[in-house]
């Protein structure tokens, strides 16, 4: 098989997906890469670490960005970081609260746990 046909095997299913997430690992021409639902497909580097999708690559997200992101309304994401629920940082202003990615998959581990229940 091709490497094109696989990519349009794994994003037709998949097309309705708006945010990239890993999907696994892939051995292209001898190289181990990881691909990812929107069809990018990036080498495993050296150590073991691995090139992350650009859009996953970013740190600090806004609270619009954690609200899509995470499918949560913006005035629950205000309750939330009202709460403490979820740790902020302003970046420069008072109005330019980041969410760190860190502290967003934290809370989101804890809902899961929860959830499991």
């Amino acid at each position: 098989m091709h490497l094109t046909d696989l990519l349009t095997r794994v994003k037709a299913p998949l097309s309705n997906v708006t945010e990239p997430s890993y999907l696994g690992e892939l051995t292209f021409d001898g190289v181990e890469h990881h691909l990812y639902t929107d069809g990018t497909l990036l080498p495993v580097i050296a150590g073991g670490s691995i090139d992350t999708h650009p859009d996953q690559a970013k740190r600090l997200l806004t609270v619009d960005e954690f609200c899509k992101r995470y499918s949560v309304a913006r005035s629950h994401a205000f309750k939330l970081l009202r709460d403490g629920e979820i740790d902020s940082v302003l970046a420069g202003g008072p109005r330019q609260r980041r969410i760190p990615v860190e502290a967003a998959e934290r809370w989101l581990a804890k809902l899961t746990r929860a959830d499991a229940k």
